[in-house]
């Protein structure tokens, strides 16, 4: 753990760094509130303002938006920032700073606790509430602190908002790209967790990709994080959508010339998508919020995609429903916090098995009833032809809009499932 005195090199090293390229890892990581040192919070401070108004970090602009503000003694200090040297390892840097601050979070929140485990008059039950209130803030303050609006500035927002809704014919958020879908829930929403549940095998991952599909077609970035599938298997079946050929010959092979052409077309088609597929198969939920908000940033995000929410490591420490509720509550902030439409794929108890009709209810969500409070919208997939062979219509699959916090829910959707090519349709196609 590094000490105080050798505190103010890593910040001003960090700063360094901003001047030189690195203040988009930098931002998407840090926020004003890690930085120990006055001087270099208001620094950092101008550099973030700066950043979200999309102009240049420059020495210059970075003093000056100090000055404006009559804050000479940081904009002198800018200068001397140019001349430190700038970190090979940024990430170690960064990882640093955020250790000594949440320390330093840790410690403060001892002394507050302690004065009142010290005082008579307190109650036993205040101080275990104090206690969970401090923890809390410590698991999930780390990412920086929301600023308030005034309620003539939303009127303003609010009114250009709805004007925007009366004008315009198409979806209000993000389209699914189906259509039924769509006119339910009005598209995806920034800073919505939507829930994606369904027993395996009901083709949950493949509405994800669909979904995916559409939205980096219109030239919106997505982030699909897999903990099940690996990156190969992820772009077989969209090439198998695209390409439609059936998916099964990705695996084993024996493609005749004719779609060995359609895999050529489908190729270049997807070369040119603005999409980031991440495999990794041991993260945890704090990795993964920091991996979102830094990719949120980069590269503007539209649209993060989990699958799924109980492959997630956690904190073995704690009972696994509590661990289940944290991380979905972690992951509704850093999809309001950043301004994405973020999917959450999620398995459902195996209780549905042992009933006779094996639709899915809101209760079914396995480990934690916290995952339908976080979710503004959740979603489930059934299929009766998975359970019964002799099905009238096979490919028909039911999409439930059990939950929708803005609108209509228990709305029940058909969609069309083609399994050999990996893809969901709007029934009515």
């Amino acid at each position: 753990m590094v000490d105080r005195e050798h505190l103010k090199h890593y910040e001003e090293s960090i700063l360094a760094s901003c001047f030189y390229g690195g203040h988009v890892e930098v931002v998407a990581n840090l926020f004003p509130e890690h930085f120990s040192l006055a001087t270099n919070r208001l620094i950092f401070k101008a550099i973030c303002a700066l950043d979200q108004d999309s102009k240049p970090i420059e020495a210059v602009s970075v003093a000056g938006w100090l000055s404006e503000r009559g804050l000479k003694k940081a904009a002198s200090s800018v200068a001397k920032i140019l001349d430190v040297p700038v970190p090979t390892d940024l990430d170690y840097y960064i990882g640093v700073l955020k250790s000594f601050s949440l320390r330093s979070s840790i410690q403060a929140a001892i002394k507050r606790i302690d004065k009142k485990c010290k005082d008579p008059e307190c109650e036993t039950t205040d101080v275990v509430s104090a206690f969970q209130d401090e923890l809390q803030k410590i698991i999930e303050g780390n990412s920086g602190v929301s600023t308030g609006k005034s309620y003539s500035e939303l009127c303003e927002e609010a009114l250009d908002h709805w004007d925007k809704l009366s004008t315009q014919a198409q979806t209000a958020g993000e389209p699914t790209g189906f259509q039924a879908l769509d006119k339910v829930i009005g598209g995806l929403y920034p800073g919505d967790l939507v829930i994606l549940a369904a027993r395996p095998g009901m083709g949950k991952t493949t509405l994800a990709l669909n979904i995916c599909d559409h939205v980096s077609k219109n030239g919106s970035w997505v982030y699909f994080l897999s903990l099940e599938m690996t990156r190969h298997d992820l772009i077989a079946k969209h090439t198998a959508k695209l390409a439609q050929i059936n998916s099964s010959k990705f695996r084993f092979g024996g493609f005749n010339k004719s779609e060995w052409q359609r895999i050529t077309d489908a190729m270049e088609d997807l070369y040119q998508r603005p999409i980031l597929i991440d495999d990794a198969v041991d993260d945890d939920w704090l990795t993964i919020t920091r991996k979102i908000r830094y990719y949120a940033h980069k590269y503007q995000l539209k649209l993060v995609i989990v699958d799924y929410l109980q492959l997630i490591r956690g904190d073995w420490r704690v009972q696994r429903n509590e661990m289940i509720g944290r991380i979905s509550r972690s992951l509704k902030l850093v999809a309001k916090e950043c301004g994405i439409n973020l999917i959450l794929l999620s398995q459902l108890n195996r209780k549905v098995e042992a009933r006779e009709d094996k639709r899915p209810m809101l209760s079914d969500l396995r480990d934690s009833g916290s995952i339908e409070q976080d979710a503004d919208i959740v979603l489930f997939l059934y299929r009766d032809s998975y359970y019964n062979l002799d099905a009238e219509e096979p490919q028909l699959t039911e999409l439930f809009v059990a939950k929708h916090r803005h609108g209509d829910d228990r709305k029940v959707l058909p969609l069309r499932f083609i399994d050999w090519r990996a893809t969901f349709e709007d029934w009515e196609v």
